[in-house]
């Protein structure tokens, strides 16, 4: 299983999410917004090279919260434009880090 979306979001005036986005995973909560997000199953998470499914979330624009349902006492991370997330299998949501910095733990990166 495999899948990737990029998504722009307009903002409403609620506190709740107005758009969601669920993978095996993660549940990202987007409030206006210019995102990506991807599935990955199969392939060594970068960091995490016995876990074989992930969701990675970047964001450039706007906030996104993701979490990981299948570990509901994992915090969630807000992430701000410029930066993303991994949330590798049933783990917590990484912290925060720039966008493209997952890439430079992955196998064969040099």
């Amino acid at each position: 299983m495999l899948g990737r979306l990029r998504a722009v979001v307009t903002s409403s005036s609620s506190r709740a999410p107005n758009f969601e986005v669920h993978t095996p995973n993660a549940i990202v909560g987007v409030r206006g917004t210019d995102f990506k997000t991807a599935y990955i199953e199969g392939k060594p998470c970068p960091g995490f090279p016995t876990c074989l499914r992930y969701t990675e979330v970047g964001v450039y624009k706007g906030v996104v919260e993701v979490s990981n349902p299948t570990n509901p006492k994992a915090p969630h991370v807000r992430v701000s434009a410029g930066y993303e997330t991994t949330v590798p299998c049933e783990l917590a949501p990484s912290s925060a880090a720039p966008l493209g910095m997952s890439e430079l733990g992955a196998p064969g990166y040099r």
